[in-house]
């Protein structure tokens, strides 16, 4: 009875946990699913001193080679963005966030800027 009883809960936490060998999820180990408002306190956090809160770069920062978001973002798919944030471009450094976090930030920067 005892073992039935550890099979059970074995199997619902299986069930409840979901595969993980699924496809569901990027290649890269991340769970596909972007947080557009933990991206915004991301961004906060990132990338404000440079791009600035409205996302004009060098315009409203003043920062040297700041990219203005609200001409980038449109055209840039969010994995190229987060390719950016993790990588680095230009005179743009990587920044130090998973790849959870990079693609938080760039659902942000595509929800608020890519339009």
């Amino acid at each position: 009875m005892r073992t039935l009883t550890l099979t059970a809960v074995l199997a619902a936490l299986l069930v409840a946990c979901g595969d993980k060998d699924d496809d569901s999820g990027a290649a890269d180990g991340s769970d596909g699913t972007a947080d557009a408002s933990n991206g915004e306190s991301l961004y906060a956090s990132n990338c404000v001193a440079c791009h600035g809160s409205g996302g004009l770069g060098f315009e409203e920062t003043g920062v040297s080679g700041a990219t203005n978001l609200q001409v980038y973002a449109p055209s840039a798919s969010e994995s190229t963005i987060v390719s950016v944030i993790l990588s680095g471009q230009g005179s743009m450094p990587p920044i130090s966030v998973t790849q959870d976090e990079a693609e938080d930030i760039a659902a942000y920067v595509k929800a608020q800027f890519g339009s």
